[in-house]
């Protein structure tokens, strides 16, 4: 049985009071920043944490995705070719 809408919005409120206890306890350290981003990535979460807080890898990977992007889409980009 599917749970109903006042059902799903009790479950998201536990888990709500559930993180503001942990961050109250000093248990959860992360801004709403990157709980946003925890939410948005969520199992590639680790992924992206550890590429973007790299810089060096960061840039080689966005460097990665474009070139990919532009041989895909077959771009010509003035002063590079």
């Amino acid at each position: 049985m599917a749970a109903n809408d006042d059902q799903r919005r009790v479950v998201e409120l536990i888990g709500l009071v559930a993180s503001c206890a942990r961050r109250l306890a000093g248990q959860d350290y992360r801004t709403r920043e990157d709980a946003g981003i925890e939410r948005i990535f969520g199992e590639h979460y680790d992924a992206f944490m550890k590429v973007s807080g790299d810089e060096k890898t960061a840039e080689k990977t966005r460097a990665q995705i474009i070139a990919n992007y532009v041989a895909w889409r077959k771009v010509y980009i003035r002063g590079l070719i």
